[in-house]
């Protein structure tokens, strides 16, 4: 690390931090052991953090102790305790390997120029695309795995054989598979409610070969059925190698569920039929049952799920343990300024926080118009990548119209300059809007710092004064103005 010296001291303590921590020499040193300091003081904090950036521990767990327990306390030592484990949690971050292929450009949906260059991709099942990807590339047919329907194009599910499933287990006593809930009287089948295309007045206008009903996720005949009879034999194509099942809808809300009545009417649900879910946290139970079960059965089975809302956010690392990745069809949505779609991003970037270092593989995808702003939203759904990256993630920069891949040459001067991300992401609110996805997020690299501002103004930031820093057009800058809703870096000169 760029010490020469050596000596012959020897001690009985060493502290070994350039944050709050440093504070409990005073008290090493105050019970007489030898103790010796490395680093400086706040170092970190002083030079390379963003101006005006705060700790996040309230004033009565800041005290510094000195050598006879004046100041240091409980509440002390738990804010010691957090800063090591963020410290070792961003270490490891910025040092975990890369497990999936090296090639990190994917798609969603979209068709890549060059397959060659091509790391992930989801398409249709049974697509000829996927022929054409390296074999260490992740090939992802688009597939479902709480609810199906009899015929739908864009899945290879087979309805019918489920179907005879049920009825033999019912006749041998058993359970039934497909979910029923209980409406004006009668059992009736549950649907998925985004695929039957209500109108207005509550009324399917989809064809009813699209029609999703929802099933019983801890059926074991229906866990053993998902694995070998869908995924195994329908929806992978040997010889082909490494093949994921793209699941669509994770959203994780009974809400999104409920019944026809009698005049076609739909009706949502808030529980179904036993033995099928009885509320929201049951519902989980049952995701969580199911994903650990196939891994069970199945452990050959890789999953890659595309993310939605959930009836409860604080059990997401829960439930998407038992995945192996996620999609997220847009981590701009869409440059949308509204409330909404800003708190999306930031749940997305909290989602991310815990995703990357669980060694998740994740394809982010990011849709650009190609007009005029074409550049400026290219830089920032590249910067936003580079803030949610996690070590097994693949950016999927995509054009709208028509639905083709933005090829990797767009970006690649960006990729090269910044290189990848060096630790964890920080965060700041703008606490004046009421909602929490009004911030600016940075994140440090390994030849610059990239931002995202969310914020929902214009914002001026004062730059680290530990390096000389070159914006993007290679001028020596102290500042940086971002726009809203756009993102923008600096390098390292």
């Amino acid at each position: 690390m760029g010490m020469t010296n050596k000596t012959n001291l020897t001690h009985q303590g060493a502290i070994t931090s350039t944050g709050p921590c440093r504070s409990a020499a005073a008290r090493i040193r105050g019970t007489k052991i030898e103790t010796c300091v490395l680093g400086e003081a706040m170092e970190i904090w002083e030079n390379k953090t963003p101006e005006g950036m705060r700790l996040r521990s309230s004033w009565d767990v800041s005290h510094i102790a000195d050598g006879h327990r004046a100041l240091l306390g409980r509440p002390c030592l738990r804010a010691m305790l957090r800063t090591i484990l963020l410290w070792l949690f961003s270490t490891g971050l910025a040092l975990a390997q890369r497990s999936v292929t090296p090639l990190e450009y994917g798609q969603i949906y979209g068709y890549p120029p060059d397959p060659s260059q091509t790391g992930a991709l989801m398409l249709n099942p049974h697509d000829g695309y996927f022929s054409r990807l390296p074999a260490a590339s992740i090939k992802a047919p688009h597939g479902h795995l709480q609810h199906f329907a009899p015929a739908r194009p864009d899945d290879d599910f087979p309805y019918d054989d489920l179907q005879k499933l049920e009825a033999r287990q019912i006749a041998a006593g058993g359970p039934p598979i497909f979910v029923t809930a209980t409406y004006e009287g009668k059992r009736r089948p549950v649907y998925f409610y985004l695929d039957l295309d209500l109108d207005s007045s509550g009324h399917p206008r989809a064809d009813r070969g699209w029609w999703c009903r929802a099933v019983n996720l801890r059926d074991e005949g229906f866990i053993r059925f998902f694995a070998d009879a869908y995924v195994r034999q329908r929806m992978f194509q040997p010889p082909l190698q490494n093949y994921w099942l793209a699941v669509d809808n994770c959203i994780f809300l009974m809400g999104e569920y409920g019944v026809l009545d009698d005049e076609n009417v739909f009706h949502s649900v808030d529980h179904f039929d036993p033995p099928f879910a009885q509320n929201d946290k049951d519902y989980l139970d049952s995701i969580v049952y199911f994903l650990s079960r196939l891994k069970q059965v199945a452990p050959d089975i890789h999953l890659i799920g595309n993310e939605g809302s959930m009836s409860d956010e604080s059990r997401f690392s829960e439930v998407w343990a038992g995945f192996d990745g996620t999609m997220r069809e847009d981590i701009t949505q869409d440059f949308q300024p509204d409330p909404y779609y800003r708190d999306d991003v930031y749940t997305a970037y909290k989602r991310y926080q815990w995703e990357g270092p669980a060694g998740k593989a994740a394809i982010l995808r990011a849709v650009i118009p190609d007009d005029s702003s074409f550049q400026d939203k290219l830089r920032t759904a590249y910067m936003a990548y580079l803030i949610f990256r996690g070590p097994n993630f693949f950016f999927a920069p995509r054009f709208n119209d028509p639905p083709n891949g933005v090829p990797i040459s767009a970006y690649s001067k960006m990729q090269l300059a910044l290189g990848e991300p060096t630790g964890r992401a920080s965060d700041q609110l703008d606490g004046t809007n009421g909602h929490p996805g009004y911030r600016l997020y940075w994140r440090l690299t390994a030849r610059g710092i990239v931002y995202l501002n969310w914020s929902g103004k214009t914002v001026d930031i004062r730059l680290p004064r530990d390096k000389t820093y070159l914006d993007r057009n290679g001028k020596v800058v102290t500042s940086l103005t971002i726009a809203d809703l756009r993102g923008d870096y600096v390098l390292f000169k």
